[in-house]
């Protein structure tokens, strides 16, 4: 009994050996396994001190786009905008006439100043007419329906606001002068839209414009006829476009400066391709003799 007792004892003193052996086995190769990442992780933090071969060797490329970025075109658009409007839609002149406001263009060439007011308000409220990148936003389609809208409004107003004062009532309002024609009184109740309430129903005033004041054309057998307008638009502003070649965009400061850097590359992207020559004409000014350009789609 007593040698079976030591048996046992010498079985659980192997068997004990055995597991710490492998345990401490173990644990070395877990050591190693640790001393060897960090090893490869300071090899890989640690900056290289051989000198890169250099395979090529090219000037920077910069990608920008003209308005905003190196050129305010706001004001341009928006008279782009109001012309094709007159054009499209000739009751719209009823409208300008009532609100007491002249021709858009004078007969020396020179824009008549009672539209000021509308090019400003134009341009504060360009961030809801330029919304998206499809074709027709790029164009400048949903100005021209803003423009319609606009005046509509003024014309709602009945001049309550015309002639006011502040930061913002002169400026993107009517002057007393201009509408002092302006003839019934509107509906009670009725006022019109605020800009926080154009900016806020935009999609909606979008639609509503657009199927509110179709394009109407009288046939030679003197049938007159309504179509959608927008058909109308793009072809009157791409016209407009082309005619402005002698205009210029209003180029900031340092643009010429970024541009006339002969040790980059400059890609100017353009929103539609009917203000290409307004483009190049501007940069002709612009840079002079030092311009170098390649037009791609």
């Amino acid at each position: 009994e007593q040698l079976a007792v030591q048996h046992t004892l010498s079985s659980d003193m192997k068997a004990f050996q055995k597991a710490s052996a492998t345990i401490f086995a173990a644990a070395v190769l877990l050591l190693a396994l640790m001393s060897a990442t960090v090893s490869a992780f300071v090899s890989f933090a640690a900056p290289q001190r051989h000198t890169p071969t250099m395979l090529f060797q090219t000037s920077d490329l910069y990608i920008y786009s003209i308005d905003g970025t190196l050129a305010s075109m706001s004001e341009f658009k928006s008279k782009i905008a109001i012309r094709a409007a007159l054009n499209i839609w000739p009751s719209l002149l009823s409208v300008v006439e009532e609100l007491g406001m002249k021709p858009f263009d004078n007969s020396d060439g020179s824009i008549s100043d009672d539209y000021s007011w509308l090019i400003q308000k134009l341009g504060a409220l360009s961030s809801i007419s330029q919304q998206g990148d499809s074709p027709d936003v790029m164009l400048g389609v949903d100005e021209v329906l803003l423009t319609r809208l606009l005046l509509e409004e003024q014309l709602l107003d009945d001049g309550r606001s015309s002639g006011r004062g502040g930061k913002y009532g002169g400026k993107f309002h009517p002057g007393k002068s201009t509408s002092s024609s302006v003839g019934e009184k509107s509906k009670v109740g009725s006022r019109p839209l605020t800009v926080g309430e154009i900016y806020a129903n935009w999609a909606e005033l979008r639609y509503v414009t657009h199927n509110k004041y179709p394009l109407i054309k009288q046939n030679k057998d003197g049938k007159v006829t309504m179509s959608d307008p927008l058909p109308e638009i793009r072809r009157v502003l791409c016209q407009l476009y082309s005619q402005a070649d002698h205009e210029t965009a209003n180029w900031y400061p340092f643009a010429s400066d970024i541009l006339g850097n002969k040790n980059s590359n400059n890609v100017l992207l353009l929103g539609n391709e009917a203000s290409l020559d307004l483009v190049l004409s501007s940069l002709q000014q612009l840079l002079g003799d030092n311009m170098q350009l390649s037009v791609t789609d």
